[in-house]
């Protein structure tokens, strides 16, 4: 899951955001896993699988570029991904 984030802490996006410049980039929280793993009625071998997660945006932002080097960064948002995969009895889909 953590290598669909095309930003992270050591590599962030950095955009110019009207006055300001602003650093960004999102991390999953590993304490929000939740997977869920259930039996599809009526097939056999076949089962349907929930993995749900929580998607955490941080930001950092500065007047300059070069500040922003020295700016913490503040989680803005969290949004809960929900992935649903299923098993064909050979691979998960």
């Amino acid at each position: 899951m953590a290598s669909k984030l095309c930003y992270t802490e050591s590599k962030p996006n950095i955009e110019r955001r009207t006055d300001k410049w602003v650093a960004s980039y999102k991390n999953i929280s590993p304490d929000t896993l939740i997977v869920q793993v259930k039996p599809i009625e009526g097939a056999k071998n076949r089962f349907m699988g929930l993995i749900k997660y929580a998607v955490l945006h941080y930001e950092a932002s500065a007047e300059t570029k070069p500040m922003l080097a020295k700016q913490d960064y503040q989680m803005v948002k969290r949004l809960w991904q929900l992935e649903i995969l299923r098993f064909d009895g050979k691979t998960w889909k």
